[in-house]
């Protein structure tokens, strides 16, 4: 049972970090959060808590980009003269801009960068997180302790 309460303690410490970090992050890059929670990923062991951001830009197709007769307007994010939305081939649906005057080179454009919160400001974001997964741990570890009891009668 001891196993049990551990084993659920760790679990929901681990998505309340993901959840916090992605809330926060996503406040400050105003993106959505899925996009944040889906570039993340959290580890544990039986000494500590690592909670991994991939670094990789968001494409802005998958931030909502439209497209305008100047160009692709994203919410929240402006609007990118010149570029386009993608309508056929192995580019459907991105967005991509040309480089220079004639039809190709294109380069696709992109977001921001979900872990580039995390190493722009790494001090803050372990030393809270890290509160608010103890804080969590301790408080499923009582929850689940006071189950047993319950349960042992």
């Amino acid at each position: 049972m001891q196993a049990k309460v551990f084993g659920r303690a760790i679990g929901r410490s681990r998505k309340v970090v993901e959840r916090t970090y992605a809330q926060l992050a996503s406040a400050r890059m105003d993106i959505a959060q899925k996009h944040i929670i889906a570039r993340s990923r959290t580890s544990s062991s039986s000494s500590n808590m690592m909670l991994t951001i991939r670094s990789a830009q968001i494409p802005l197709h998958e931030l909502g980009a439209k497209q305008r007769a100047r160009g692709v307007q994203v919410s929240s994010r402006g609007s990118y003269r010149s570029a386009f939305i993608a309508k056929a081939g192995k580019g459907q649906g991105k967005v991509l801009k040309r480089e220079g005057a004639g039809r190709f080179p294109t380069r696709m454009l992109f977001g921001p960068n979900p872990a580039g919160e995390a190493t722009r400001n790494p001090a803050i974001y372990e030393e809270m997180l890290g509160e608010i997964a103890n804080g969590v741990f301790l408080g499923e570890i009582a929850q689940g302790i006071s189950e047993m009891l319950r349960r042992l009668g």
